[in-house]
């Protein structure tokens, strides 16, 4: 009976011991995914600028294409924080939904 008790008590220590024998993994921390937020263009006479608009994932920057159609030239291009060089437009951080705004002359 005495041999029977200790298996008895040994076999809950070993059980204990290894955290009940569940096999599961300890959880990673779950990181939300950030909001997606729209840059959108408004696009006068005389060119166009691509993506037309475009998802922008809070905290990031996205580039656009502004090209002047034949006879014109990029007069200004504006919107979202951004800076504008060489055909491409590249947005400030985003952290909210923005118009970027080009406007083309002869």
């Amino acid at each position: 009976m005495q041999a029977n008790f200790a298996l008895a008590v040994l076999s809950t220590l070993l059980l204990m011991g290894c955290g009940g024998g569940g096999g599961e993994s300890p959880t990673q921390p779950v990181t939300p995914e950030l909001p997606l937020y729209l840059v959108s263009t408004q696009v006068g006479a005389g060119g166009s600028v691509s993506p037309s608009s475009v998802q922008v994932r809070q905290g990031m920057t996205s580039s656009l294409n502004v090209t002047a159609a034949v006879g014109f030239t990029v007069d200004s291009v504006s919107g979202c924080g951004g800076s504008f060089s060489n055909g491409t437009f590249t947005t400030g951080v985003i952290n909210a939904a923005c118009t970027v705004t080009a406007s083309f002359k002869k």
